[in-house]
């Protein structure tokens, strides 16, 4: 985040803090109140309870024993029987099946296994279901998607000339097979931050942690910044605005400029921070800067075919100059050995062209950082300006999240950047953030709202968490499993709470629903519809992984999204991204998302109504309907709903939709069986029930 926006940010939370006497939503305690007005500082910070550690829970042994089969619903019930509320009925069998697909593979089930599921008597069933689509590559795909919001990737770089990232890819790809893999989340933060930094067995582990690194370096970046003093602390101060919005769940970067407003980070903190990562490269210099790349691993005659290209190109490059200098020299004597040098010169662009045409793909590489050779410690820049320094700041952590239980936050060794540090401070089972911010978007993404609903904000202008016994319950749980997001999410999964119905009686009681006594109705997320629409149609191509550029240009914008790769595989640029993904409330690539926007307006349902897209895939969704279906019309409209809708159509619903297919009396200008059946899938594609989770 730039220094203006980073300003307007902090001034707008100020602005906000001023006309109200706490964030909405939030019941602050009576120390809490006296921390709005004088300042939540480092010395009583834990008086704050997010920056208390998480503290072991006794479940609670309630009266609703038949509905609690979990310890999890244990503590929801608890919240219901404060408020006399009772819980929604059980979802339907066949609404828990489609739920449980697209929270966890992102993708519309198939007819055969909801059939066979809504008929298993197995009361295991739902467990069975649920192991079976933790274990698909789809579940990876999936929830990657979720991480790569949070990690504001994007494959180009925003500002300037948003120049387009080659090899932004395989950080997507390290994402997508670290939750397939069930990387530990612990390891998973410490190969971002400081990948480059640990021990490898192998050189593919290696090149595995290069990549992780480029989480510090897919920020939004102008590297044609002329002032790469301001070039070089812009970049810091993004990356530790990310680093605190992901893992941390806080606005460090609101530091930058004085002591934060709501929260214990002094600015002193947030430059002993800045000093561990100015002591990190992750720009290379130039008239454009550029980023660091690491060469990964190849094969000799990949090396030996690009070095020979290189020197080849080298010698014709230089050759091609020596005989342009001897050309303007002939001329100025006004020679006539000219001709023959033109003709040198030509045939030298001849065998140019050729080589360049011909030239070996290059080695592969990855984006990057590395320690710089000399790290030092950070200076403060007094109103955040790179030119007007203060005292310097030894290199170090937050202060509220350090205290003497985390010894992690000795002092950092002497030609060492800290980022191995940092790593270690993020992961260390004491601090009180990390699991709680990793399991609160967990939930969320499972539950529809994070038991913290302000996901990226878990300070003191964010939101109180809505069970806070539960979410320290389940963050130690969290830690205990060895940081296995499956397990958690398996945990969740299997719980009462997640498999309630999103029809209940008591809205008046609880209208937010914050005491869980129903699920929350979820829309589908763009990249979730547009590959649905792609499924029912036939058409997704489900080739997973590797570089889906079509071609790498210097530019961004004006990219054509012609690709039925599955949403996560399409190219995401910051100045260019399909309609779809703007219209249905896509992540924003420039800032920290772990909670998207959620907007009902207009555009949407005319998009999914003029879309030429959306047009194109149900014809061809209409043709393979006919295809299979071609004899029996009954069977031919249920399958339609249920592809689409995953249900079968209601009584009233089918007679609309027979009168539609086969009007009565025959219209007078009859359209084919294809055109009435294309339109009809077009209406499914554009109803509400298409673009909700129940």
């Amino acid at each position: 985040m730039d220094h203006s926006r980073q300003f307007w940010f902090c001034a707008t939370m100020v602005l906000l803090a001023s006309s109200i006497a706490a964030p909405e939503g939030r019941t602050p305690h009576a120390s809490e109140s006296k921390q709005l007005a004088d300042k939540v500082n480092v010395e009583n910070a834990q008086d704050f309870w997010a920056f208390r550690p998480p503290q072991p829970q006794t479940v609670p042994v309630g009266q609703n024993s038949t509905w609690a089969r979990t310890d999890i619903d244990r503590f929801i019930a608890a919240g219901h029987e404060r408020r006399n509320l009772l819980p929604a009925a059980d979802a339907d069998r066949r609404i828990l099946f489609r739920r449980a697909h697209f929270d966890l593979t992102g993708l519309p089930p198939e007819l055969h296994a909801s059939d066979a599921f809504v008929d298993d008597p197995d009361p295991h069933a739902f467990e069975k279901l649920v192991d079976r689509l933790l274990a698909s590559p789809e579940f990876g795909e999936h929830w990657g998607r979720h991480w790569l919001d949070v990690a504001r990737f994007a494959e180009s770089s925003g500002g300037g000339r948003s120049l387009m990232l080659p090899d932004a890819w395989r950080y997507r790809d390290y994402v997508i097979a670290a939750f397939n893999a069930d990387k530990p989340y612990d390891r998973f933060v410490t190969e971002q931050i400081a990948g480059d930094l640990l021990p490898h067995a192998t050189l593919r582990q290696r090149d595995e942690q290069y990549i992780a690194t480029g989480y510090l370096v897919l920020g939004p970046t102008n590297y044609e910044l002329q002032d790469k003093q301001l070039l070089r602390m812009e970049v810091v101060d993004e990356q530790l605005d990310t680093i605190g919005r992901s893992f941390l769940g806080l606005t460090i970067g609101c530091a930058r400029c004085h002591d934060h407003k709501f929260d214990p980070i002094p600015t002193r903190d947030y430059y002993a921070l800045a000093g561990i990562f100015r002591s990190t490269q992750t720009l290379t210099p130039g008239n454009v800067s550029r980023w660091i790349k690491r060469t990964l691993v190849h094969t000799p005659s990949q090396r030996a075919a690009v070095k020979s290209y290189e020197s080849e190109l080298e010698s014709l490059q230089s050759q091609l100059q020596d005989a342009k200098k001897a050309l303007a020299e002939l001329a100025s004597k006004k020679s006539n050995a000219g001709s023959d040098a033109q003709s040198y010169i030509d045939e030298l662009n001849s065998q140019l062209r050729e080589l360049e045409e011909n030239a070996p793909p290059p080695l592969p590489t990855a984006m990057s950082v590395v320690d710089i050779e000399d790290p030092e410690d950070c200076k403060i820049h007094v109103d955040g300006e790179v030119r007007n320094l203060g005292p310097s700041v030894p290199r170090g952590f937050l202060s509220a999240l350090a205290g003497g239980e985390l010894p992690v936050v000795a002092q950092i060794p002497s030609g060492r950047s800290g980022r191995l540090r940092v790593a270690a401070w993020l992961t260390h089972r004491r601090n009180p953030l990390t699991a709680r911010v990793m399991v609160n978007r967990i939930w969320q993404h499972l539950l529809g709202a994070g038991l913290v609903r302000t996901s990226d904000n878990f300070g003191f202008a964010g939101e109180n968490p809505s069970h806070p016994e539960l979410l320290d319950y389940l963050a130690l749980r969290f830690i205990e499993s060895g940081w296995s997001v499956k397990q958690l999410v398996r945990e969740i999964m299997l719980s009462s709470v997640y498999g309630l119905s999103t029809n209940a009686d008591d809205v008046a009681d609880d209208p937010e629903n914050r005491l869980l006594y129903r699920a929350h109705r979820k829309p589908l997320s763009a990249e979730n519809l547009r590959d649905a629409i792609l499924t029912v149609s036939g058409r997704l191509d489900r080739k997973r992984g590797s570089l889906t550029i079509r071609e790498i240009t210097h530019y961004d914008v004006g990219y054509e999204f012609d690709t039925r790769r599955r949403s996560v595989y399409v190219p995401y640029f910051r100045n260019a991204r399909p309609a779809l993904f703007e219209v249905f409330d896509a992540a924003n690539p420039n800032v920290v998302t772990g909670q998207r926007s959620v907007t009902t307006l207009p555009t949407q349902a005319l998009y999914m109504f003029n879309s030429e897209f959306v047009m194109e895939e149900a014809h061809y969704a209409a043709s393979r309907l006919l295809a299979r279906y071609d004899v029996n019309p009954d069977v031919r409209l249920e399958t339609a709903y249920r592809w689409a809708l995953g249900r079968p159509p209601s009584e009233v619903e089918r007679r609309i939709s027979e009168q539609f297919l086969y009007p009565s009396p025959p219209l007078e200008a009859p359209s084919s069986e294809l055109e009435r059946w294309t339109r009809f899938v077009h209406t499914l594609f554009a109803s509400v029930d298409f673009r909700y989770l129940n």
